[in-house]
């Protein structure tokens, strides 16, 4: 049985680490009181710092600017704008409704078309596509007058 030097419990002879605290056998138990090998010198034939690389789109570069804190150094990011689907749905509903079906293709083109102009309105610029909306408001409202006309001419006829 070997004895733990550090906490004293007994443990079988091929154990390689106390069972107790973990200390190894075979190396001298570190006391509370004694001090950390000091590390070694620093290596003075690297560099200190890596080569200067070109900074990722929408980060600064790497040389600070003077005068300015560093953390107003740093811009947000560039982010992605996204097309509204809904605004695409609009205008091609908008289309379809001049030739097939307009009752139903130009009225859904038309609160299509408004729904989409509201998220765009709503995201704070992260959306585009307030000109497909308004498109298909327009060609929904094209479809409906010329169904109207269409009935009209039907029943003067």
């Amino acid at each position: 049985m070997k004895t733990c030097a550090k906490c004293g419990v007994e443990n079988v002879d091929d154990a390689t680490f106390c069972a107790n605290c973990g200390n190894a056998f075979g190396q001298p138990a570190a006391y509370p009181g004694a001090a950390a090998p000091a590390p070694p010198p620093p290596s003075y034939d690297q560099p200190p710092m890596p080569p200067y690389t070109h900074p990722a789109p929408g980060y600064p570069s790497q040389t600070p600017m003077p005068g300015i804190p560093y953390q107003q150094q740093i811009p947000y990011p560039a982010v992605a704008r996204t097309s509204s689907g809904k605004a695409t749905a609009s205008l091609v509903m908008g289309i379809v409704g001049i030739f097939i079906f307009p009752i139903i293709f130009s009225v859904a083109a038309i609160l299509m078309g408004g729904l989409a102009r509201k998220e765009i309105a709503a995201s704070g610029g992260l959306m585009t596509g307030d000109g497909n909306a308004v498109a298909g408001i327009i060609l929904g409202c094209v479809g409906l007058v010329l169904w109207v006309i269409f009935i009209v001419i039907l029943a003067v006829i």
